[in-house]
């Protein structure tokens, strides 16, 4: 890990993406309204994933109904479990995925507090933009779960990592430079400033290199199997599948 930080982000908002969502065609209308790049990532992770033809169930962490739904329509997966911790969330998402007859499932449960996870029950653990909130003792936990479990494969897709040591290619690897330098001069100007607001909840949350990263998955019995960075309007993302032996 090189830094972390505190943060704020509210997630309330995500409690209204399935006001008014009938089908998989208005919930791609409304992410377009709300995170049109997100349009572009989703599209660019199933290419990747395609060429891992997958067919089988995933335990996916954090609720995002956009890439759960994406992932079905393209018959990537047969079945998708999805653990959050927020109760609210799951109970409505399970009442949408039910009537609209999607094979999606949410549990309230947090990885990170489970002793274990169901054994011989997932081909595949997908973290998508999770490592942002995770540290590295949280990210080993759970492989070392996943692993413990019997799940051969993990994918990662994220967009907080810095592609510094690889000049192959150039413009990513020029674009990180100056994302992690101007990340440095935000964080010492957040250190020297140290004033928070009161009233909003903050949480801690990192950045890595795609080395660093690599390295801590293979500490955990995870190697890299296939890899792809790209730029999108909103900086570099990272898509990953690690897999053990």
């Amino acid at each position: 890990m090189i830094f972390k930080r505190k943060d704020f982000h509210s997630y309330t908002a995500r409690l209204k993406l399935f006001d008014s969502v009938t089908s998989y065609e208005s919930l791609l209308a409304r992410y377009l309204t709300l995170e049109p790049h997100t349009l572009l990532n989703i599209g660019k992770a199933i290419n990747f994933f395609q060429k891992n033809t997958l067919d089988h169930n995933a335990l996916s962490i954090g609720i995002d109904p956009l890439k759960e739904w994406s992932l079905i329509e393209a018959g990537l997966f047969k079945k998708l479990t999805v653990y959050d911790i927020d109760s609210e969330m799951v109970s409505m998402g399970n009442d949408f995925w039910k009537a609209a007859n999607v094979n999606i499932h949410y549990a309230t449960e947090d990885i990170l507090t489970l002793n274990e996870l169901p054994r011989n029950t997932y081909s595949a653990l997908l973290l998508f933009q999770m490592d942002y909130v995770f540290s590295d003792e949280q990210i080993s936990s759970v492989l070392q779960k996943a692993k413990a479990a019997g799940i051969p494969e993990c994918f990662v897709i994220t967009p907080s990592l810095y592609h510094i040591h690889d000049i192959k290619n150039l413009v990513v690897f020029s674009h990180d430079w100056l994302k992690f330098i101007t990340y440095l001069f935000q964080d010492l100007k957040s250190a020297l400033s140290s004033r928070k607001n009161a009233e909003k909840e903050y949480y801690w949350t990192y950045k890595r290199t795609t080395l660093q990263f690599q390295k801590l998955f293979a500490k955990n019995g995870y190697g890299v199997k296939m890899k792809q960075v790209y730029l999108n309007p909103n900086g570099s993302f990272h898509l990953f599948k690690f897999a053990t032996g």
